[in-house]
């Protein structure tokens, strides 16, 4: 393995966009370069179910382990993130490395831990984006060679699954997402300047766990906050959950129309939580003036999420959790324009539609399979649980219970 160090230095003399100072994935990249590859994504992507229905079953294999984990904690308390982000980091496996991981592999274990690491570790190293001088300050202070390690120990992951796939590789059986990244490695020309190349296929893959595991676990968690601390928000997702699809099934994408309280609670917590309060750096390919300010070409520009998810000109309240918001008096969602937690234009994020229904279906499951409380004698409280900015917007540690509610009436099978 190379030298971490080494390597950081090499890569941290690169341009000052953070994502570049440590790898280039389809997030740092623009131009041509990026339009290729984003379309091959999501073509890719599609082939493999995004969006479509045999994904929902692959999803629900996911929701379904993780509520049997939920059930092993035995209303002790526990920390959401952990069963979460597990069960949508398989998600991602399934449509990347055509495979699911068992939850106590160890292996997995490590990737979702050095994913887990990066939440605490990005917030400070992001700061040297904005002010790269900061970078020959002696020791650690922003956590920067920290986050080349975490990465280094996930690229080396993803990098191992690359090789055996490519050493299993077979024309004409593509079964996967790196499988028809090696299908079009192998239709460029010897000496051709392409980036379909085992190391831009690792920065891809990583990408896609950041965007597909994090935002929904990361929401995932807020979610089961706003649970625990606003039962009244609880009990009536639950009693629509019962009305419109029982307890003998989990819910389904072909039941979301009809759970439009539970849908509007998702959109709320997404609003107020703000899970990624800014966008990726974006630039303009010609000079251009803004309200009387002239923005160069290729200057780069990072996108306030945050402050449009919280504009009182647009949401009254913002800083109240009123799930009723996205809710008409006719009883129909409402989807303002101004609801962009996933930004907008073309370059919004290309997950957002798994992330959705990801979304849907294991916080509908939830709150049907288990109350969730605070621990048994304790509260909970904003003040306690806000804080931590990093590749997402992520609460601080805490633990909630989950009290089974029915449990004979809801034994799905695993």
């Amino acid at each position: 393995m190379k030298s971490v160090n080494n390597e950081y230095d090499s890569l941290v003399m690169k341009a000052p966009i953070f994502n570049q100072v440590v790898y280039d994935g389809i997030v740092s990249v623009s131009g041509d370069i990026w339009k290729n590859q984003r379309k091959f994504i999501l073509v890719t992507l599609r082939h493999f179910g995004l969006g479509r229905s045999k994904l929902e079953d692959k999803i629900q294999t996911e929701v379904k382990l993780f509520l049997s984990e939920i059930d092993n904690f035995n209303q002790t308390p526990f920390k959401m993130m952990t069963p979460i982000q597990t069960g949508a980091g398989n998600v991602i496996s399934h449509l990347v490395f055509g495979g699911h991981f068992n939850h106590d592999d160890p292996s997995f274990k490590i990737l979702m831990d050095g994913f887990d690491s990066l939440i605490n570790y990005v917030s400070a190293g992001s700061l040297v984006t904005f002010i790269p001088i900061l970078r020959f300050f002696p020791g650690d202070l922003f956590g920067i060679k920290k986050i080349a390690r975490k990465m280094q120990v996930i690229k080396d992951f993803i990098s191992e699954l690359i090789e055996e796939h490519m050493s299993k590789f077979e024309e004409g059986n593509v079964n996967d997402f790196i499988d028809a990244f090696i299908s079009e490695m192998n239709k460029q020309d010897v000496g051709e300047n392409t980036i379909f190349t085992k190391e831009y296929l690792a920065s891809i893959i990583m990408d896609l766990f950041i965007a597909g595991t994090e935002t929904t676990s990361t929401t995932v968690t807020w979610a089961s906050f706003y649970l625990a601390t606003r039962p009244d928000i609880q009990s009536r997702i639950f009693e629509e959950v019962k009305a419109n699809v029982g307890t003998e099934r989990l819910p389904s994408m072909q039941d979301k129309q009809n759970l439009v309280y539970t849908e509007a609670f998702i959109m709320e917590v997404l609003r107020l939580c703000t899970i990624a309060f800014i966008s990726a750096s974006h630039a303009p390919v010609s000079d251009i003036w803004i309200r009387g300010f002239h923005i160069p070409k290729g200057m780069q520009i990072v996108p306030d999420i945050h402050s449009v998810l919280s504009d009182p000109a647009v949401w009254g309240d913002p800083e109240n959790f009123r799930p009723e918001r996205f809710v008409s008096k006719e009883g129909n969602l409402l989807k303002p324009d101004e609801f962009i937690p996933f930004f907008t234009g073309r370059r919004n994020c290309l997950g957002e539609s798994l992330a959705r229904m990801e979304l849907f279906l294991f916080i509908s499951a939830l709150v049907q399979r288990f109350e969730i409380m605070p621990p048994e004698g304790e509260t909970l409280d904003i003040k306690d649980v806000d804080g931590i900015f990093g590749v997402t917007h992520a609460p601080k540690p805490f633990y909630i219970r989950a009290i089974s509610r029915q449990a004979k009436e809801m034994t799905y099978n695993v």
